[in-house]
């Protein structure tokens, strides 16, 4: 048998950013909810309104997603993970959220730009050499780009 090549950091980013869809259950119940500060902050600084188009990348099961939800925005989440995506769908029935299961870097939006694109703690995961470029060509001309992440 031959010896598997170096793997690279595009490939080690996939495999780990994997490991949170064969753990979506666990991820739902151990992940704590991010402040409603943050929510207000965001909401407060960008000046959106109820019914404003936001994405976002890498919904996992809806942490960040419901509290916007329930500001009444209208919310379209990509994420790649299968298992996540479901669980994201049932979380959030009932609200004006579409969870599409797909890549942030293979999907293509449709329909009128997004004000506001944000990430909770899953903007690692998207590949570096294009994850900027997407999310401007997302948004609608002065709209905002939102990162968070956890403290360490």
């Amino acid at each position: 048998m031959g010896q598997a090549g170096p793997v690279s950091a595009d490939d080690e980013r996939e495999r780990l950013a994997a490991t949170f869809d064969r753990a979506a259950e666990l991820y739902q119940r151990a992940r704590p909810e991010y402040p409603s500060e943050l929510y207000d902050h965001l909401v407060g600084t960008t000046g959106l309104s109820a019914g404003a188009r936001l994405l976002e990348v890498g919904c996992a099961t809806g942490k960040a997603t419901r509290p916007l939800a329930q500001r009444g925005f209208r919310i379209t989440c990509v994420e790649p993970g299968a298992a996540l995506a479901a669980a994201a769908r049932a979380n959030l029935a009932g609200f004006d959220v579409e969870v599409v299961e797909a890549r942030f870097e293979d999907w293509t939006p449709e329909g009128e730009p997004f004000v506001l694109v944000f990430a909770a703690t899953a903007w690692r995961w998207v590949d570096p050499a294009v994850r900027y470029r997407r999310a401007a060509d997302a948004l609608e001309p002065r709209g905002y780009l939102a990162l968070w992440g956890r403290a360490t």
